[in-house]
């Protein structure tokens, strides 16, 4: 009679240990779609990117689309911040603060067109800079993130703020004296 009472005593410790595990697993495997959910939402964004100005007349355009996509990218800089993802969350800083320079060079061009003021020597330089910093930093961009895997499989919940983060100075189009 004691047997059975202490064989029913490990099978309902083993059913525990299997609920808390499959818990766990739960836990992680959400954290992780929801890393590579946010990753693949900034590339997709990222090649369907249409803030770059083909010409003059195309800035108003741009402009608007340098915000939205600004936009996109501060929000999903925050989510991966709140879930102990930093390195991958400073590296979109990086385009986040390109595309929020880009963004601000379109508007001074703007205004200056907006003035009268032939705009067709700041706007060949500022299409070469922008291609140049492009080129060289944000060309497949997502494939030098790596997810943390200790934020991933901590049992410590995470805060609904981001609570560190980094800057990095980044000096885009420091050439253009505009």
């Amino acid at each position: 009679m004691e047997n059975s009472f202490a064989g029913q005593y490990w099978n309902l410790a083993w059913c525990l240990i299997g609920f808390l595990g499959s818990m766990y697993g739960s836990i992680v495997f959400a954290r992780w779609g929801r890393y590579k959910t946010t990753v693949r939402t900034i590339a997709l964004a990222r090649v369907h990117f249409e803030g770059y100005p083909i010409g003059i007349n195309d800035l108003q355009r741009a402009c608007k689309s340098s915000d939205d996509f600004w936009r996109l990218l501060e929000n999903s800089e925050w989510s991966l911040r709140s879930e102990g993802q930093f390195a991958t969350a400073l590296k979109v800083r990086r385009l986040q603060s390109f595309v929020y320079i880009a963004n601000a060079k379109i508007g001074k061009m703007l205004n200056l067109r907006a003035k009268n003021t032939d705009i067709n020597i700041h706007f060949m330089a500022f299409q070469t800079e922008y291609r140049k910093i492009y080129d060289s930093e944000f060309i497949q961009f997502e494939k030098k993130f790596k997810p943390n895997w200790i934020a991933l499989i901590t049992l410590k919940p995470h805060p609904i703020l981001p609570t560190k983060g980094g800057t990095e100075t980044v000096d885009y189009f420091k050439n253009l004296n505009f």
